[in-house]
């Protein structure tokens, strides 16, 4: 049975960082005190924010169109077995699933390399 070196692949955008568009952030909620007024101005911020939210994210696919701007990294995980490989790249791909930044998340495999000695010279 052939013994097997495992990575994590999966494709990164490495455009310019400075298109990134800004993220827009939520607003705080209202503290347990807060007065209907203070309620109603929060209620109008998160729809606000939704919206801004969908901008973002149209702005974001747009740019993360084109191909040209995704690298394929291949990172070795120091494990031996591919349950253990499967694990690492399963918990990888959780922590990344609504990253549009990362894609193709997957795991490789290439033969472990066996050097041979062929002649000594010492």
């Amino acid at each position: 049975m052939a013994a097997y070196e495992y990575a994590l692949g999966f494709d990164a955008w490495t455009g310019p960082v400075e298109k990134l568009p800004p993220q827009p952030m939520e607003p705080l909620p209202p503290g347990p005190d807060a007065t209907v007024e203070e309620q109603d101005r929060h209620v109008r911020a998160l729809a606000d924010h939704t919206d801004a939210k969908r901008a973002y994210e149209t702005e974001l696919r747009k740019l993360t169109a084109d191909d040209g701007n995704w690298t394929t990294q291949r990172t070795p995980l120091p494990v031996t077995t591919k349950d253990d490989a499967e694990t690492s790249v399963a918990e990888f791909a959780e922590l990344h699933a609504t990253n549009p930044l990362v894609k193709n998340v997957g795991l490789y495999r290439t033969p472990a390399v066996k050097w041979e000695l062929v002649t000594s010279y010492g």
